[in-house]
């Protein structure tokens, strides 16, 4: 679950609990293909041409006029943007849809505050292979995969790191934006460390929280702030990016299937899932099994992924 969104996006990280979100040694995942993908410039006829650049993506912008975000990347889902994301997957009709619990959530209430009053409840129908409920949104089953962060920047400024002044102030490459309240900066450890904006908005000297810990979703666990002179942690002229928020997640449509989707494949016919035993876990009543996959991962066509950034919780 982890890898099929997250594989190769982010640093070297060490693994830690369910493993890292960064997983740098494995196929390229969901996220990672997207980040890579752009357009084509002759396809004119696709119905989100975008002169080359990239068509997959549907990234949130806020657009009510009466909130203080206007014009803001970043906002809280409707289901025409479920709608425009399964519009984007062209190749064929998409297979699934994936996203995090919380935007389950978000859609359930969606669905309960439609018109017609149907509730999500309706909305839901035999799983795959077994006779649970499970909820679908125009015909299409709806999975939750909670290794989808929900922590990723929204509303970004990408900048540079010129100097460390003290243990808790920076110099960056250029002014920071008013509404800036977040830095991020991957240290020599691999780690992408994540301070609190305190003051300094408008100008490149800014100030931060250095105390205290943040949960890091690179690693899925609570990382302690390092103070940001520390020796060798940051390099000068490093990439630094300010983020307004970093509460943002995406949500995944697309197809599965060889020559029209995603694919996993191995090099033998007996090389499949493959579920173990490990045994009972030492801290509650559970057990433990481990299901192990060796594969590769295939995108035949880039228009039968496409995906959602930028959404934010409700109250955003």
């Amino acid at each position: 679950m982890n890898a099929i969104v997250n594989a190769k996006r982010g640093g070297a990280l060490i693994q830690s609990n369910n493993g890292p979100i960064g997983l740098a040694d494995r196929f390229h995942g969901l996220a990672s293909i997207l980040d890579a993908e752009s357009g084509n410039v002759d396809d004119v006829n696709h119905p989100f041409f975008n002169n080359g650049a990239a068509t997959q993506t549907l990234e949130l912008v806020e657009d009510d006029p009466s909130s203080a975000r206007l014009g803001r990347k970043g906002r809280v889902m409707t289901l025409e943007d479920m709608d425009d994301l399964i519009d984007r997957v062209t190749a064929a009709r998409p297979d699934y849809i994936m996203m995090h619990s919380r935007d389950i959530r978000i859609l359930r209430v969606l669905l309960r505050n439609t018109g017609g009053g149907t509730d999500a409840s309706q909305i839901q129908r035999k799983g795959l292979g077994n006779d649970r409920p499970m909820l679908h949104y125009q015909d299409i089953p709806v999975f939750r995969n909670d290794f989808i962060s929900r922590y990723e920047a929204v509303e970004t400024q990408e900048l540079t790191l010129s100097s460390i002044t003290d243990a808790d102030t920076v110099v960056l490459s250029g002014s920071v934006s008013a509404h800036m309240d977040h830095l991020l900066m991957r240290g020599n450890d691999g780690v992408m460390y994540r301070y609190p904006i305190v003051s300094g908005q408008g100008s490149a000297t800014i100030n931060l929280t250095v105390s205290g810990s943040f949960f890091d979703p690179e690693q899925n666990k609570m990382v302690e702030r390092q103070a940001v002179n520390t020796a060798s942690l940051f390099t000068a002229t490093q990439d630094a990016v300010v983020a307004e928020r970093i509460d943002g997640s995406s949500i995944y449509a697309g197809c599965w299937g060889e020559f029209k989707g995603i694919c996993g494949f191995t090099s033998a016919n007996n090389a499949g899932l493959k579920l173990e035993y490990v045994g009972p876990r030492e801290d509650e009543n559970s057990y433990q099994y481990r299901m192990k996959w060796y594969c590769g991962f295939e995108l035949y066509n880039r228009l039968a992924l496409a995906r959602v950034y930028g959404c934010l919780p409700l109250g955003a």
